[in-house]
Order: structure tokens, then sequence, then C-alpha cells
């Protein structure tokens, strides 16, 4: 492989080197996902097997992917149509992780405004206030930059800063936000509109004002939380609101946490699936792994069947030995000759047009992109990667900004407020000095007049700078 490496840097015979480029390449990313899906596919179908039923979408996905299992790999039956299901289902399950990104994000608003209100019920708030009496806000405010400017490194400065603004209390008028907003967004002039729009992105769906539209589609119990959170009125809340909505809130968290993650392993399997599928044309010599991959899943299905499991694990854990220090090899490979690609698709893009190797190419990009980290990767979306000048700045910012005013006229204060700290803390730092910044901290605490929210807002201060 050095050797063909060598010769396409020095565009010696392309003709015959791209394409040995592409077979090597295509042959280590094939083996990478056998391995790892045999792995990952039995913890999924344990998963699956062990949960109780109630999550009916990821059971439907499952039993899907379960098909095109058996139809494309196990018959070998390959087709165009497992492409089209495995696509369908790959896209389905990317529309269901971000509705559960987009309920993560509403949890965490809402959870802020709970913290808030905390010490309105909290039968120690009087002595919990009795124990901060004597911390004043000039107190938390030096301890606060003590606790920033302790650290050389600027990006830990940065993320420091950002936990202490997303806790502060907010007392600022709008129009004070949009300038925090419009200056945050001018640091991406120059920058890819892309970039620029990904941010944009992030403060929305931080602020849960960017939901999906078919957010309601899934998850009952996820939606009935919500509808209990936008029914309430804070500045009136009981008690027993309160811990109504705490306890949902829990509830709420604990269901999104174990089922972001078996979505994320559904996805994974899902990607590897597609990685077999469109390299099986270039396999010439089917690898070992692909069959220890097949055993695995032919288990998979006697797991299913009640039969002895502790034989069935048996087995399984001997197909895993025999493959120990294959992923670790294959991936070491991966990583060192992988930067030929890009090199390929931005310099060589007229030989491999040439030699008719772009839908090669194109299609061994897509086969590094599914085998990647980023396992959400979505290719049929355009992105603008042209640089950003200000009136696309300005344009952009008048957008967000009218995104904001809408749900500032449907929401109270409270709600608003926890919407500003989240985005502020998104934003670029925007103190031009630490004076300025030691005076944003003093004027949010002196200025919030709410007992139960300053004690809140001090505790958790507080509780970051003594953490670290």
């Amino acid at each position: 492989m050095k050797k063909i490496i060598s010769y396409i840097e020095k565009n010696i015979e392309p003709e015959v080197n791209l394409p040995k480029y592409a077979d090597e390449m295509t042959l280590l990313y094939y083996r990478n996902s056998c391995v790892r899906m045999m792995m990952n596919y039995y913890t999924f179908k344990e998963i699956i097997n062990e949960s109780t039923g109630d999550n009916k979408v990821l059971d439907e996905l499952s039993t899907r992917l379960e098909d095109i299992i058996k139809t494309a790999l196990i018959s070998a039956e390959q087709s165009s149509d497992c492409f089209d299901m495995l696509s369908e289902l790959r896209n389905k399950n990317i529309s269901i992780v971000n509705a559960l990104t987009a309920y993560t994000d509403i949890f965490s608003l809402y959870e802020h405004i709970l913290n808030r209100v905390e010490y309105k019920f909290d039968e120690n708030s009087a002595e919990k206030a009795e124990e901060y009496k004597g911390i004043t806000d000039e107190d938390i405010t030096r301890s606060v930059m003590q606790y920033i400017l302790s650290e050389k490194d600027n990006m830990v400065i940065n993320q420091k800063i950002a936990m202490v603004v997303r806790e502060l209390p907010v007392r600022m008028t709008k129009s004070r936000f949009y300038e925090y907003i419009t200056e945050g967004l001018k640091v991406y002039k120059g920058h890819e509109k892309k970039s620029l729009d990904d941010f944009i992105f992030m403060i929305k769906s931080s602020a849960a004002i960017d939901l999906p539209d078919d957010l309601y589609d899934y998850f009952t119990e996820l939606n009935d939380i919500f509808e209990m959170f936008k029914n309430t009125s804070f500045s009136n809340i009981t008690k027993e609101q309160y811990d109504n909505l705490k306890n949902a809130l829990t509830y709420g968290v604990d269901f999104l946490e174990n089922t972001v993650s078996t979505h994320m392993m559904l996805q994974e399997n899902i990607n590897d699936l597609f990685v077999i599928l469109l390299s099986n044309q270039y396999i010439l010599t089917v690898p070992d792994e692909l069959e220890n991959l097949k055993d695995v899943i032919k288990l998979v299905d006697e797991l299913s069947s009640d039969e002895d499991l502790d034989e069935i694990d048996s087995k399984v854990t001997d197909i895993f030995a025999s493959i120990e220090g294959i992923q670790e090899d294959i991936g070491e490979k991966t990583a060192r000759y992988e930067y030929v690609l890009d090199m390929i698709n931005s310099d060589m893009k007229d030989i491999t047009e040439s030699l008719m190797l772009s839908v090669r190419y194109n299609l061994l990009t897509k086969i590094r992109d599914l085998s990647s980290g980023s396992i959400f990767v979505e290719f049929d979306k355009e992105y603008d990667l042209s640089e950003a000048d200000m009136s696309y700045i300005n344009k952009k910012t008048e957008l967000l900004v009218d995104d904001f005013n809408k749900v500032f006229k449907d929401n109270e204060k409270l709600i608003n407020r926890s919407r500003m700290s989240i985005a502020l803390s998104i934003l670029p730092v925007f103190f031009n000095n630490i004076s300025e910044m030691q005076d944003y901290i003093y004027e949010a605490l002196s200025q919030c007049g709410d007992g139960a929210e300053k004690l809140a807002c001090k505790e958790l201060l507080l509780s970051i700078v003594n953490e670290y």
C-alpha cells in the first residue's frame, strides 16, 4: 500500500494505482464494518430482547433491519430494493434521533427553569438562605473571577465563561440581548456560510426554538411531559406542580439517556451494513470477518428463540476471541492511508474523471463517511460553502432575532430569561476585557430581586467554582 500511495502522490501510472488504492481502502472499510457490526449487532439485539417492549418505535426499526440483513446479507439476495429500504431506515432513524435531541434541549431548558424556582418550595430554603447570607454579590463575583482566570489556556477559559454565563440570572433588556447576538455572529465574516448556519442552528436548538416538524410523531410519553411544562405558569407555580414536573423531568431524562444510546447503536449497525453492501461488488475474495459476522447473526436469531443462552454466549465469545486485535490493526492502517482519499478528491479530479473513476471514488468517499465517527452524516443535503459577507450575516441575524421575538411574545419572563442564558452561553465570549466580564457578573447578581432564583444561582455558581 505504501508503494501505491507513493506512486499516486508522484502521479505515476494513475490508471493502475488509483484503482488499486480504491480496492485496498474498500477492503479495509469492509473488514472494519464486519468486525464492528458483529459486536454491535449482538449487543443491540440483547438490549432489544431484554426490553419490555415499551419502545414500539425501536422495535419496528429493529425488525426492519433484521429483514434487510436476512435478505441482503444472509441470503445474499442483494438488489436496489435493499439499498432503498436501508436508506429509508437510516433516514427514519436520523429523524427519530433528531426528535430525541430536540427533547434533550427542551428538558435542559426546563431544568434550567425549575432550578430557579426550586427554593420557593425546598424545605431547607431558609437554612440555605442563612448559609449564604454572609456571602455577598462581591464575594461570589470574586470567587467566579478567580475560578475563570486560574487557567492559562484560552479555550478552557472560554469554556468556564460559558458555564458561568449559563447559570447567572438574566436581567437585561431584549435589545441588549440582541446586541450580544448581533456582535456574536459578526465573527463569522469571511467564514463558510455553512459554519454560520450551523452555529445559528445550535443557538436555536439549544434554546428550544427550532423544533423538528415531526417532534410529536414518535414518543407519547415525552410529548406528554412537554405539554405539562407548556401548560404551567411558572410565575404562579405551586409546590404540587413543581414536584410533578420534577418527577416527570427525571423520568424524561432517564428515558432519553437509555433511548438515545440504543438508537445510536442502531445507526452504527445500519451504517456498517451499508458499507458492506456498497463494497460487495469490489470484494474479490470474501474475508473471514464476513463469515464471522454471519455466524454471529445466526446466533442472535437463536438468542431470540429462547435457546440455551449460556451456550450461545460461549459461541459468540469464541468468535470475538478469534478476531481479537483485528479491529485495532484495521483502524491503524485506515488512519495511516485515509488522507490520500482527500488528496485524490481535491487534487486529482480531472484524472479520476478521465479514467472514468469518478463514480468509484464518490462511492469510496461515501463508504469512508459511513465508517466515520459522524454516524448521522446526511448525504442528500447540499451545503453552501461560499464565504459569508456582512450582507448574509445581517440577513441571518435578522431572522434569528425574529425567531426569538416570536417565542418571547408567547412565553413568560422566566422562560425567556432561561432561553437568553442558554443562548448567551453559546455565543463567542462577548467581553472586551476582564473588567467588563467582572462588571457583567456582578450586575447580573445584584440586579436579581427574586430571592429563590438568586439563592439557586449562588449555589450553582459556587458548585461550579468548588468543583474545579
